[in-house]
């Protein structure tokens, strides 16, 4: 609703591809219902994704985005359409991983630990 204060104050008017208000009093009751009504669908299917990832944690799959350095994701389940993946260390990158932690912790053997 701010935005479209803001549009307003400028002259701007807000246009729907999908649905036609009209003009007047009624026309902007009826697009603050609609707005209620799709931020309480919003709302309601944050909730449902943020169970779901939960759950998908608590089983100990991976939710997506880029595996952090040192691992990489496997496929372990097909279910339906979906398929579930686990992280697994990635030999390579974990021996990095491990160098940057001990050069932290331990220092060079030229200067002592960053700690």
């Amino acid at each position: 609703m701010i935005s479209k204060r803001r549009l307003q104050k400028h002259s701007v008017s807000l246009v729907s591809m999908t649905q036609d208000f009209g003009e007047g009093a009624a026309a902007e009751f009826a697009e603050t219902i609609i707005a209620a009504a799709d931020a309480l669908h919003s709302a309601e299917t944050a909730k449902h994704v943020s169970r779901t990832m939960l759950e998908n944690a608590r089983q100990g799959f991976w939710n997506g985005s880029k595996p952090p350095l040192g691992y990489r994701t496997i496929a372990v389940e097909q279910r339906g359409q979906r398929t579930k993946k686990r992280l697994e260390i990635e030999a390579t990158e974990a021996e990095t991983v491990r160098l940057i932690f001990r050069l932290f912790l331990q220092g060079d053997g030229r200067s002592g630990p960053m700690v």
